[in-house]
């Protein structure tokens, strides 16, 4: 694989076609703070993170902020992937927690990848099981672990 392909985690029987079809979107650069979707934007592309970090926030109605996860290097967005699968819209707020690389590819390309590429069928699925684990262990640590236990964990993570 060539270009930014070698950045991101497609595997390496990603089919000729969509190699092909991938390579021609040109990745987008954005500065650290850049806010990439927010609650009730619409979803218009899949995003892959090629370089940088971002993270993906709830926030509740007073405000309070919960990350909820990120995406490093060579993974995509779950949010993203959501929007462009049932043309809904974010239910949370997307932030460049890093100067980042990314490729926005747009809801067309996805479709056409999705319908003609065996491989990138499998890894879009499984990037969004790997979320949802993700998102079932931040369920299980809210719902049944006490804040001091959790603030530690995430004081050992950083």
């Amino acid at each position: 694989m060539s270009g930014w392909l070698k950045s991101a985690v497609f595997p390496a029987s990603l089919e000729k076609e969509a190699r092909a079809l991938l390579e021609g979107i040109r990745p987008v650069q954005m500065r650290r703070g850049t806010v990439l979707f927010r609650p009730i934007d619409r979803s218009q592309a899949f995003i892959v993170v090629l370089s940088g970090r971002v993270d993906v926030y709830l926030t509740g109605r007073t405000g309070r902020e919960m990350l909820l996860y990120s995406v490093p290097p060579g993974e995509t967005c779950g949010q993203t992937t959501l929007g462009v699968f049932a043309d809904a819209a974010y239910t949370s707020e997307a932030i460049a927690e890093s100067n980042l690389v990314i490729t926005m590819v747009p809801e067309s390309a996805f479709e056409k990848l999705l319908a003609g590429s065996a491989a990138f069928r499998a890894f879009v699925f499984m990037a969004l099981a790997a979320r949802l684990k993700e998102m079932m262990n931040l369920l299980e640590q809210v719902a049944f672990t006490g804040i001091e236990e959790r603030l530690a964990r995430a004081l050992l993570d950083r």
